[in-house]
């Protein structure tokens, strides 16, 4: 039996509340979630971590965003996008989008990204933070609430496309996608 395939290994924790009346892990497709559990990236760094602040530790490494790429092997982001699901969100949102010097009561001050290196990588923290608020809250009204004032945020990103290769994208036009709205080239995000 594969370590990914343990029963119990994968299990979200008790405590976490369930997100539009399912599991939160429930909200990334099945057959994505064992993509995500059979990854080196999620055995290496994430199976098993205790708490929050350890998955919070690892955002704040991420190099770049994305979905999955190159014969459909997930991305980090996504990893780390599944283990704050399987954490439950109450601390791990607001460490998340505090990550770069941003409060989810929707005021925004953005750190110089050249200070420090966890600095530089909050950004994809940030995104991070800012998927989990698309994904799991229900009222319209308070993911645009949260999420409007990063509309601003002229951070650039390094994206990975479905096809393996990068791109870069800023903060805003991140946030513009999960919002829906904007000129697109019809790609998503992921």
């Amino acid at each position: 039996i594969n370590q990914h395939t343990r029963p119990g290994m994968n299990r979200t924790v008790p405590d976490a509340a369930q997100i539009h009346g399912t599991d939160p892990q429930h909200l990334i497709p099945k057959i994505l979630r064992e993509r995500i559990y059979a990854s080196t990236f999620w055995q290496d760094h994430l199976m098993g971590f205790p708490r929050d602040p350890c998955v919070v530790l690892m955002c704040t490494r991420l190099a770049f965003v994305g979905g999955c790429h190159a014969n459909q092997r997930p991305s980090p982001f996504l990893c780390c996008l599944l283990k704050a699901l399987q954490l439950g969100l109450r601390g791990v949102v607001p460490e998340l989008l505090a990550c770069t010097g941003t409060t989810t009561s929707g005021t925004t001050t953005i750190q110089n990204t050249k200070d420090t290196q966890d600095a530089k990588h909050g950004k994809y923290a940030l995104c991070l933070g800012l998927f989990l608020i698309r994904l799991t809250v229900e009222d319209a009204r308070q993911v645009y609430l949260q999420l409007e004032p990063h509309l601003h945020d002229h951070r650039r990103l390094k994206w990975r496309k479905q096809d393996g290769t990068f791109a870069i994208m800023h903060v805003d036009e991140f946030v513009q996608q999960l919002l829906g709205i904007g000129e697109g080239e019809g790609e998503a995000v992921f």
